[in-house]
């Protein structure tokens, strides 16, 4: 909180929001609004935001709503980690919109929060990346920010609380 110094990108990967242990302080709209005011102008949050498990839709779905208070842009995506042998759930956020994100045409308003066409990531990975990818190109990147329907369902709740540090989430489930 003292720090002034501002950054392009800050990227929280740390422990989950477990009752009574020590990060729980770290998933509020307060923390958030610390770092969004050390983001730089068009400076971006990644965070590594819980299991995204179908059997557990409190904790990242709460996690998405609080990040949607701070940022104007804010992008759930999701993908299956071989070690937790889960889906996982993580989320982009900023305020300023990437011009090279294209809106995905779907019913859902969830669904077009972030598009990029395959063939782009695809492209990309080819200029910038010795070697080819074993888990990722184009096809994974867009499957990544389709969000289950319950998931979605789950983000769009109205009674769903934002994560204060008054009533900060505490994770019962162990991830």
């Amino acid at each position: 909180e003292e720090c002034e110094e501002t950054y392009d990108l800050i990227w929280i990967d740390i422990s989950n929001p477990r009752v009574g242990g020590p990060a729980k302080r770290l998933f509020t709209r307060d923390f958030y609004e610390v770092v969004r005011s050390r983001l730089a102008p068009g400076g971006l949050l990644a965070l590594q935001a819980d299991t995204a498990n179908l059997l557990s839709l409190e904790t990242f779905p709460r996690i998405v709503r609080t990040l949607e208070q701070v940022f104007e842009n804010v992008h759930p995506y999701v993908t299956y980690v071989p070690s937790f042998c889960t889906l996982w759930g993580f989320v982009l956020c900023g305020d300023l919109q990437d011009p090279a994100l294209l809106p995905q045409r779907g019913p859902h308003p969830a669904a077009a929060r972030l598009r990029i066409e395959p063939q782009e990531i695809d492209r990309r990975i080819v200029d910038r990346i010795v070697g080819e990818p074993i888990h990722y190109d184009g096809q994974a990147h867009c499957r990544m920010f389709m969000l289950p329907k319950t998931l979605r369902e789950n983000i769009d709740r109205k009674d769903l609380p934002i994560s204060t540090d008054e009533d900060p989430i505490q994770e019962l489930f162990p991830g």
